[in-house]
């Protein structure tokens, strides 16, 4: 059973592809077999960083994750998620078991004032609309106290 290129290329790339094809395929086994020298390791085909990355985030995280909480605990859970996601997937693990879930929407908690008591407001003590006004705006004037009477 022959290896093809487009079973060599998701996993060596495009120049390793060309190296296996070049020195690899050409030769008899036996001579491939003695004149390489050959480590395997497991999850080597992985992501060569992978190690580095999560050792980089855990450091990082020590100085990081308490500020991520504490916004966390005011309602902002997307820093803190998208942390977690990066550590999951250099875990490759799901994040779904240690995400956030986004909490609930909060109503304004400032009240406008309903459009009747706008208008028994603008209409003054009297009741009427005339009263609250000043003589600019069509309405009667209210003496002015000084203090000095």
């Amino acid at each position: 059973m022959a290896v093809g290129e487009e079973d060599l290329l998701p996993i060596l790339g495009k120049n390793g592809t060309a190296v296996w094809q070049r020195y690899i395929q050409t030769q008899d086994f036996d001579s491939v077999a003695r004149d390489f020298k050959y480590k395997l390791v497991a999850g080597s085909a992985r992501k060569p960083n992978r190690a580095q990355n999560l050792r980089a985030l855990t450091e990082v995280g020590q100085f990081i994750v308490p500020a991520l909480q504490a916004y966390a605990m005011q309602g902002i859970v997307g820093p803190f998620n998208a942390y977690v996601g990066a550590v999951c997937r250099e875990l490759e693990i799901s994040p779904d078991d240690w995400l956030l879930p986004e909490p609930p929407r909060r109503r304004n908690p400032i009240q406008r004032p309903a459009p009747a008591a706008v208008a028994r407001r603008d209409q003054g003590p009297g009741g009427d609309a005339e009263a609250g006004r000043g003589p600019a705006e069509g309405g009667t004037a209210s003496p002015v106290r000084t203090g000095q009477e």
